[in-house]
């Protein structure tokens, strides 16, 4: 598994948050997927070889 932490910008309220971290944790090979929406940061942990 890796971890990487990536900016996103552009977020306008907290629907926008729950929406990409819902799309992205339905993903496969996604383990997790957290936003910070206060810090515009997008935490995964994912497996390289699935994605």
């Amino acid at each position: 598994m890796n971890k990487e932490t990536y900016s996103i910008i552009g977020m306008h309220c907290a629907s926008c948050k729950a929406l990409i971290e819902r799309t992205l944790n339905k993903t496969e090979g996604i383990k997790s997927a957290q936003i910070n929406y206060g810090a515009e940061k997008l935490t995964l942990e994912y497996d390289p070889t699935k994605i």
